[in-house]
């Protein structure tokens, strides 16, 4: 049976069929039209088009940017909904038996963990970079959720006074561009304009590389990976950060402490749909047995 897996990101969402094997057999992808009540018909109807399907299960799988507050059974996605939490149940007219719903730092690094860059790896960090920053927590083989959801949104700490998803994020590099430059690219173009030899970008560029380092430096420090696995549209052009980032997760990383290998996620955006079918097949095993 194929599972339907649904991604809510940033900036847009992505709806998938995964098949028995874990491949994604299909994928279609929806924009933001504006607002909450014709986002949420449009997500109905995509998902009604794809579960008419006899050999397709009728449970839904979402994974969220933001946060999934599971004690309150509330999506937590300010870049589409502001700051008020919203009901994926309300979002998609189904009920808590037939929506599975998990944050895309836990369905990511549950991707990664067991068919991506971190495979057989029981201690690591999957840091993705993108329009914002999120990080999922692996220890000891167990992707760390927190006690309400909430575990790995390092987009909220701060250095120097400024957010991390300001320094490193997309948001963030394209507004330091421009109140350098005067002009308004995005992240994309800022990278390759770096890449070309732009002094402007490259200094962009540096600061959100001295940064990343002090974020991995930081759970460095208290989490002890054994590997970084980076993803994003950001985190994916490391070769431009890694110099920079380097130099400064090893000043500040303890002596005593093995820097972690750092390396790109091989799954890219598909790490959160295959990390979703995966804990949403086990749960519907779950339910099975017992």
């Amino acid at each position: 049976m194929k599972q339907l897996v649904v991604d809510i990101g940033g900036t847009n969402t992505r709806i998938c069929l995964v098949d028995e094997d874990y491949s994604i057999v299909l994928k279609d992808r929806m924009n933001w039209p504006g607002d909450f009540e014709s986002y949420s018909k449009s997500l109905k109807e995509f998902c009604c088009r794809h579960l008419e399907s006899s050999d397709t299960e009728k449970t839904v799988g979402l994974s969220v940017a933001g946060a999934y507050l599971t004690r309150e059974g509330k999506a937590w996605i300010p870049n589409l909904f502001g700051e008020t939490p919203v009901s994926p149940f309300d979002l998609f007219g189904k009920g808590r038996d037939s929506l599975f719903v998990t944050n895309d730092r836990v369905s990511g690094a549950t991707g990664e963990m067991l068919m991506g860059a971190a495979r057989g790896v029981r201690d690591f960090l999957y840091i993705s970079i993108g329009t914002g920053v999120g990080m999922g927590i692996v220890s000891d083989g167990h992707v760390v959720d927190g006690s309400n959801g909430f575990a790995g949104s390092v987009g909220w700490l701060r250095f120097d006074g400024e957010r991390i998803e300001d320094l490193v994020g997309g948001v963030g590099v394209t507004s330091r561009y421009e109140k350098l430059s005067g002009a308004r690219l995005s992240a994309a173009e800022i990278f390759d304009l770096a890449e070309g030899g732009s002094q402007e970008a490259a200094e962009v560029l540096d600061v959100a590389a001295r940064y990343l380092g002090k974020l991995m430096a930081c759970f460095t420090n208290s989490m002890n990976p054994e590997r970084i696995v980076l993803s994003g549209s950001i985190g994916s052009r490391w070769e431009l950060l890694k110099d920079r980032a380097l130099e400064t997760l090893i000043e500040e990383t303890s002596p005593m402490i093995s820097l972690p290998d750092i390396c790109l996620s091989n799954l890219g955006e598909d790490a959160q749909i295959l990390g979703t079918a995966i804990l949403m097949h086990h749960k519907i095993k779950v339910q099975e047995v017992y």
